[in-house]
């Protein structure tokens, strides 16, 4: 009787890459990182230039769950909203999916 299949992070992007092998080469910088982010924030977060930049990347994020649930993986990407943030005036994601503000 064999073993049942354990997904690991490493099984999941092996799968991405293998989709993206199959794909047409302008649909393949789908997969690499985009160039509208950076670290350049203090609070070491991933910083997106503008709100469409971060709505784009949320967009990113569901099809990435969505793919991992067709497939039966665990995904950490949980992010739901973007936010402005006061130190680099640029944009970050959150997993948090309502607003409140510290009293």
């Amino acid at each position: 009787m064999n073993a049942p299949f354990i997904a690991t992070k490493h099984d999941y992007a092996r799968r991405l890459l293998n989709m993206a092998k199959k794909l047409p080469w302008d649909a393949k910088a789908h997969f690499r990182a985009p160039k509208d982010r950076d670290l350049s924030c203090p609070s070491g977060k991933v910083r997106f230039k503008d709100h469409n930049h971060a709505v784009s990347a949320l967009h990113k994020a569901k099809n990435q769950r969505t793919i991992a649930q067709e497939n039966k993986i665990e995904t950490s990407r949980k992010e739901c909203r973007s936010y402005k943030c006061k130190l680099c005036k640029g944009f970050h994601l959150t997993s948090k999916a309502d607003y409140t503000k510290a009293a």
